[in-house]
């Protein structure tokens, strides 16, 4: 198949999946497509992120704090571990590799998107005070980067050292560039 074909047939499937149309192209012009997509995903992972940063003004980040820290709180303390040890007996990790998992945060442009979908959520919550409807709904995003921001910085830094105290990845080794899978 000519190589134009095969392109526009990954942004097709890539457009039905609801995938980076770019991901998608730069897969179709390499054989190692998997070692690729990794650092393609992070860099469009990292520019949404840093954009949606910097659509938020300062003093609004700084007024949006204690919000950021009890959702980031909350989310890397309780939520995320409560729901990977629900599903643990479901999945083939042992529970040092649960907790592991629990602790590796908010991922890439979802949180922004998640947030752009609460603020049409908030208005149809029943029991929030209406006079605090519209500042919530101001806040979303600014709460969302603040908690995001935290996780990062919290679990990013952490997550050397919680492998070590698991003693996970001691005795494993990577596999070679040439063996990776795609």
């Amino acid at each position: 198949m000519p190589r134009p074909v095969w392109i526009a047939l990954l942004l097709a499937l890539a457009g039905g999946a609801q995938a980076g149309g770019l991901k998608a192209a730069v897969a179709g012009h390499t054989s190692a497509s998997g070692m690729l997509s990794l650092p393609i995903n992070t860099m469009t992972e990292i520019v949404v992120f840093l954009i949606f940063g910097l659509a938020m003004h300062p003093r609004q980040m700084i007024d949006s704090l204690p919000e950021g820290i009890m959702i980031a709180l909350g989310m890397m303390l309780i939520a995320r571990l409560l729901s990977v040890m629900i599903f643990q007996k479901f999945s083939p990790f042992c529970r040092r590799e649960a907790v592991l998992i629990s602790w590796c945060g908010l991922r890439g442009a979802v949180p922004p998107a998640l947030s752009f979908s609460v603020i049409e959520a908030i208005a149809k919550i029943n029991g929030i005070d209406p006079q605090h409807v519209q500042p919530l709904m101001d806040n979303v995003e600014v709460i969302v980067f603040c908690a995001v921001v935290l996780n990062l910085l919290i679990q990013g830094l952490s997550l050397p050292h919680l492998c070590r105290f698991l003693g996970i990845g001691q005795d494993r080794t990577l596999p070679e560039p040439d063996q990776a899978v795609a």
